[in-house]
């Protein structure tokens, strides 16, 4: 992602150039401060601006303010930026489950969003807590052409959870 740096650097640090297309970020709710803070972690680490992308699988995603989606949806974003800084950043916001909703579920969405800007990533930063029976059915969201699907692979050695278990 950086050169290859000996040691750490004493004044600043080596900030990666890549990524040309897009990162959709999945996440629970909205953060309504989550620009603010993207702008002053591009500030304090020398990244360019960029106005974050959001959509949202119901008519009005809720707060996650304080609920701890917050911080992770900050940090997803901040570092999806800090590797790729020349990549679109999407938020793709869900209200109950990422994937219910067929063509409007946050991972649809994210998944087309993504396509419609030349292709690239989804991270998804979620999971089930294991596998469960219905799964298969919500593998074919995650196949969209130009498309790389992430997900989190677990949370407290509890084991990998879907969708990182999707063969997708």
């Amino acid at each position: 992602v950086t050169p290859l740096t000996i040691g750490c650097p004493r004044s600043g640090s080596p900030v990666a150039t890549g990524g040309a297309k897009a990162i959709a970020v999945v996440d629970y709710g909205h953060n309504s401060t989550l620009q603010a803070d993207f702008n002053t972690f591009n500030a304090q680490y020398g990244l360019p601006a960029q106005t974050l992308t959001f959509i949202c699988d119901c008519a009005s995603c809720p707060s996650n303010n304080g609920s701890g989606w917050d911080l992770e949806t900050a940090l997803d974003t901040q570092y999806a930026h800090a590797m790729a800084p020349n990549a679109q950043i999407i938020v793709s916001q869900f209200c109950s489950d990422p994937f219910a909703g067929g063509t409007s579920a946050a991972e649809y969405l994210a998944g087309q969003a993504v396509a419609a800007a030349g292709g690239g990533e989804v991270s998804n930063s979620f999971g089930y807590g294991g596998e469960f029976s219905g799964e298969l059915g919500y593998d074919t969201y995650m196949t969209v052409p130009t498309v790389v699907y992430f997900a989190s692979a677990g949370d407290s050695g509890l084991g990998p959870d879907y969708p990182s278990v999707s063969p997708n």
